[in-house]
């Protein structure tokens, strides 16, 4: 299924930031999460899917989680991507119902 190889690492936080945790970012588990973690789900779970294929490249989960760390945070909070790996690897694969679309 997957034929993308590659890397990508995403930080919860710059070098000078503390990566925020708490009972204020809970998904449907009802865990509390750090909000890098919170982000990095939901991401997975959907809402990173910029372009509606229902596939989740490594660009579009990094951009979702950045946004939505730096948004929730009041920019206290700013996850970075390092450079060098592959954007367009696919992380996942989401049920759309009828498949993902090519």
């Amino acid at each position: 299924l997957f034929t993308d190889k590659g890397w990508t690492v995403i930080t919860s936080a710059s070098a000078n930031e503390l990566a925020q945790e708490g009972p204020h970012w809970k998904l449907n588990d009802n865990l509390g999460h750090g909000v890098f973690t919170w982000a990095l789900l939901k991401g997975l779970q959907g809402e990173a899917d910029k372009n509606r294929d229902c596939k989740i490249t490594a660009a579009e989960l990094s951009g979702y989680v950045s946004a939505t760390v730096s948004g929730a945070t009041g920019k206290a909070q700013n996850p970075q991507t390092l450079p060098g790996g592959n954007g367009d690897m696919v992380i996942a694969v989401l049920n759309c119902g009828g498949g993902a679309k090519n």
